[in-house]
């Protein structure tokens, strides 16, 4: 018989490759002492009537330090770290002045030490104002007072920068306290680092996401269903023929908000976006669009391609904008609505889309230049709406 590889069990002896013998279970407190190594041995339970008892007043030793931090108000900067943490202002501030504490993500009182040892507003920190999950902070005058005067959105709380407010500001001030919205004060530097940048003119809205129509209310723009392309070609009828721009995947949310302050300069009845992979309707692009994006009718096409065959059943032609291949803008002839699709900044449209569109205009200019997406898309859309 050969030998095993590990010797039989054996007193201690734990059947693994650890030669070390197994720790006894412990031992109850009155059974003797613990084993010779591992943790400690427990301590036992002390009498009743041995326990010190220091109800009411500081353990021996300590005096000092409980009275430190009485002197300090340890304990009220504590509380105040756990309320403000929770986004509930100071009760010292007042309802609608909160300063915020340089580098921390929270308020904290007036006077209050940084985490970091600085001051409240010490040069080098950044001062953030406290953030709400899933929720949009357009900034600049127009954005915030188009957003104000349209109600689309659900508004939460209007920031605005210390010190003497200009008249637009008190302008954005009368219009939220007239909505019975909160209105806050916070210096340049928080506003700045909440915007993510300097161009908040002092203003900072917080606010919900702008909502989006979806494909059966854009449809209703162009006509009613079952008129094909063409049919009111009557010159008369000319201001009435809608014009709807589609995009397809513009992913630029400074070129989704100039096209829509395009569409909205020349009357166009509204923008449609894919679902996927196109620059949503943030704070960058309403601050782009001066504040149009929140009145102009933005709605989301799952499919575009079928998009453009339903808007075909509603007596509009399908125009796409191309770069070259096309036939000139000026040579084309509008006679009933139209539904203009534009493409990517840098491929363009996209095939698939492209096949399904009836006519293909192309600008003319000079050889070796371009225009981008959105200059082109202003081009086009004065050129389609001449008729006008």
């Amino acid at each position: 018989m050969s030998k095993p590889k590990f010797p039989a069990a054996r007193k201690g002896f734990t059947g693994s490759r650890d030669k070390r013998p197994r720790a006894a279970a412990w031992p109850h407190p009155t059974q003797g002492p613990g084993p010779a190594y591992g943790r400690g041995r427990p301590r036992r339970p002390q009498p009743a009537d041995r326990r010190p008892d220091f109800e009411g007043r500081p353990a021996p030793g300590t005096e000092g330090r409980e009275a430190g931090r009485a002197k300090a108000g340890w304990q009220e900067r504590r509380e105040g770290r756990q309320r403000h943490e929770r986004f509930e202002p100071p009760e010292s501030a007042g309802p609608e002045r909160f300063e915020p504490r340089a580098g921390a993500r929270h308020w904290g009182p007036p006077g209050a030490p940084d985490r970091r040892g600085g001051r409240r507003g010490a040069p080098g920190g950044s001062a953030i104002l406290p953030r709400r999950p899933g929720t949009t902070y357009l900034y600049g005058v127009n954005p915030v007072q188009r957003a104000l005067a349209v109600g689309k959105r659900k508004f939460y709380r209007l920031w605005l920068r210390e010190g003497r407010l200009s008249d637009a500001l008190s302008a954005l001030q009368s219009a939220a306290e007239a909505r019975r919205l909160p209105v806050g004060i916070a210096s340049v530097e928080a506003l700045t680092a909440h915007a993510g940048n300097d161009s908040h003119q002092g203003a900072v809205l917080e606010c919900g996401a702008l909502p989006l129509g979806d494909e059966a209310d854009a449809l209703n723009l162009l006509g009613p269903e079952g008129q094909p392309p063409g049919a009111s070609a009557d010159a008369a009828q000319a201001p009435a023929w809608p014009l709807l721009v589609i995009l397809d995947q513009v992913e630029d949310p400074q070129n989704f908000g100039a096209i829509v302050r395009s569409c909205v300069a020349f009357g166009a009845a509204g923008v449609v976006v894919p679902r996927h992979h196109a620059a949503p309707p943030s704070a960058a692009a309403s601050k782009a669009s001066a504040g149009e994006l929140e009145a102009c009718p933005i709605f989301e096409a799952a499919n575009l391609s079928r998009f453009l065959e339903a808007c075909k059943t509603r007596g509009a032609w399908t125009v796409a904008a191309v770069t070259q291949g096309g036939q000139p803008l000026a040579s084309f002839t509008r006679d009933s609505a139209i539904a203009l699709v534009v493409g990517n900044e840098g491929r363009g449209l996209r095939p698939l889309v492209e096949r399904h569109c009836d006519f293909r205009v192309t600008i003319p200019v000079s050889p070796g230049t371009s225009l981008n997406v959105a200059a082109a898309t202003a081009v086009v859309l004065y050129a389609l709406t001449g008729a006008r």
